[in-house]
């Protein structure tokens, strides 16, 4: 669990049963030799040429794009909003909080095209949220880590790392009395 640096005050939403999953996503790298091997322009003078986005997914919304950044150190400096959440009439999003969680796919492209002209997913993550779901002193926990991305080697069998982005994630509303209640109903559905 990490500090609630980078969220602001948040908390628009006045129905309490509805919420809002926010993410941020910061600094990044990419493995050199993996982005020369994809066919991109590295070395001296090239690297800032490269440009990669952040593309994220989340249950039924709509795919959510980091801003653009540079090279091979990238700082997406973003925050992206899954907003109204039904906490109490959807049972489906507990099962995707437990299980699914977000993906993440990396995409690069070079300076002068555009994400979605000239882009390639280069690498995929996932980010599991079943944290948010742990009761803890907590009662909003702010989650933050490490997404590595991976893409398939060349026998399809082993994933090689091709760069990582750093997150923090949060609901802006407590969650956990919401999922004790739906683990409760399904408890007494179930009998």
């Amino acid at each position: 669990v990490g500090s609630d640096g980078g969220f602001s005050d948040l908390s628009e939403i006045p129905d309490l049963s509805l919420n809002s999953l926010d993410v941020i996503l910061s600094k990044g790298t990419l493995d050199e030799a993996m982005i020369h091997s994809m066919g991109f322009p590295i070395g001296r003078g090239h690297s800032e040429t490269l440009m990669s986005v952040v593309l994220v997914s989340f249950y039924d919304f709509d795919l959510c794009v980091s801003d653009a950044a540079a090279g091979l150190n990238p700082n997406y400096r973003t925050t992206l909003s899954f907003p109204g959440i039904d906490m109490i009439n959807d049972n489906n999003l507990w099962r995707v909080l437990e299980t699914q969680g977000l993906r993440l796919e990396l995409e690069a492209f070079q300076v002068g095209a555009t994400a979605a002209a000239g882009g390639a997913v280069i690498g995929t993550s996932h980010i599991s949220l079943s944290e948010v779901l742990q009761r803890s002193e907590d009662p909003n926990p702010t989650i933050t880590g490490e997404a590595v991305f991976a893409v398939a080697g060349p026998s399809g069998d082993v994933s090689e790392t091709v760069g990582s982005v750093r997150y923090k994630l949060r609901f802006r509303h407590p969650i956990v009395d919401h999922y004790d209640q739906w683990r409760l109903r399904k408890a007494t559905q179930d009998l």
